[in-house]
């Protein structure tokens, strides 16, 4: 009896290490092939877990399957590196840095347009909140403004963040009358030029705004990556899955997984789009937004590349910036050329929209030489 446990243990040490390897090997496939591949990152902490399980288990026995979930453990490291921090790297004088510069990104959510949160003090709560924090960049994702109404007017947002001189703002191409939802970059440093990134087939889009930030000319990608469109009532269907509760029926499900497989694979189109025009920079480029995306994922891998992560940097803890029913995932990035460093990371569980915002204080102490 004891021989047949000890061959089921070993049997399932080797299936969780698999489920892991697996996982981690998933950022290399592309989901427009593969599309299974790109649900398995959401998986990723469950399956790390596991093993750091069944690496115990075996330490006590002293026995030699340990190497199984060592090896496996070994493998996704780097992915476990961009998921979990114990800690980040902190300046406590900005000032003693050679030239410093803090970047925000906060997909906004349209300012709360519709009054999800239940409160109708939402737009001046999130202009009240960046008054305070004064990041020198701010990125915003679905910023929204409409001459229909004064108060979301975008004379009345850009006089509302006046401390920025500069502002980069393209609207998606819509047909709604009312009002623009889009992407927006506001700067207290000279823009020097702008351009826009489209895709085909969406909504989402990215822009791109060089700014001289006392000397050093940087290129900021603004990005928000296909979203993945999910109603109230797929949310509801997700819920049932996490609880005992259980689907009433297994199609229910279907609909979910499609737009989940439509909106990987776009998101990894986009990604590769995105990661042509990082590499033809003439300039160190800080790339940032909501990637709707997990660390381990095709998305993330693609648009990191040779780039730094401010929270691998200099973030902590798992760093969720969902704000919503779902389980939080890191899907709110700020990446940056390698010759930057990065100093005191912060996401603010502001419940002012669906994201939190993101903020890292960035050190452009290198020549004006784009890192590769």
């Amino acid at each position: 009896m004891r021989k047949f446990l000890r061959s089921i243990s070993v049997l399932l040490t080797w299936l969780v290490a698999a489920f892991l390897v697996v996982i981690t090997v998933s950022v290399y496939i592309n989901p427009s092939s593969f599309y299974f591949f790109a649900f398995l990152g959401y998986l990723f902490p469950v399956a790390w877990g596991l093993n750091f399980i069944a690496l115990v288990y075996w330490v006590v026995r002293m026995k030699k399957p340990l190497l199984i979930p060592l090896i496996a453990l070994l493998i996704g490291w780097p992915q476990w590196k961009d998921t979990f921090q114990w800690s980040g790297k902190t300046a406590d004088k900005v000032e003693t840095l050679k030239n410093p510069v803090t970047i925000l990104t906060f997909n906004v959510k349209m300012f709360d347009l519709y009054h999800w949160s239940g409160r109708m003090d939402i737009l001046d709560r999130t202009f009240d909140y960046i008054r305070r924090i004064d990041p020198d960049i701010v990125c915003f994702q679905e910023f929204y403004a409409t001459n229909k109404n004064q108060e979301f007017s975008e004379n009345y947002i850009v006089n509302r963040l006046k401390q920025y001189h500069y502002r980069h703002i393209e609207y998606q191409y819509t047909k709604h009358t009312i009002g623009k939802a889009g992407l927006a970059t506001f700067s207290k440093y000279p823009i020097l030029k702008k351009d826009v990134i489209r895709f085909d087939n969406t909504t989402n889009f990215s822009i791109q705004t060089d700014i001289r930030i006392n000397g050093v000319t940087v290129r900021l990608f603004n990005n928000h990556m296909e979203s993945m469109r999910l109603n109230k009532q797929d949310i509801e269907i997700i819920g049932k899955i996490k609880s005992a509760e259980g689907l009433e029926n297994d199609k229910e499900i279907v609909p979910v997984l499609k737009k989940l497989m439509k909106s990987s694979k776009r998101r990894a189109n986009q990604a590769n789009i995105i990661k042509k025009h990082v590499d033809n920079s003439p300039y160190p480029v800080i790339v940032c937004g909501d990637f709707n995306d997990t660390p381990v994922s095709y998305t993330y891998r693609t648009m990191r590349g040779y780039l730094k992560d401010a929270f691998v940097e200099a973030g902590k803890g798992f760093g969720g910036t969902y704000n919503g029913r779902l389980p939080s995932y890191r899907i709110d990035y700020i990446l940056f050329d390698p010759s930057f460093e990065a100093y005191n990371y912060r996401r603010d569980k502001v419940n002012l929209s669906d994201h939190y915002p993101v903020m890292v204080t960035l050190d452009l102490m290198k020549k004006n030489v784009k890192g590769k």
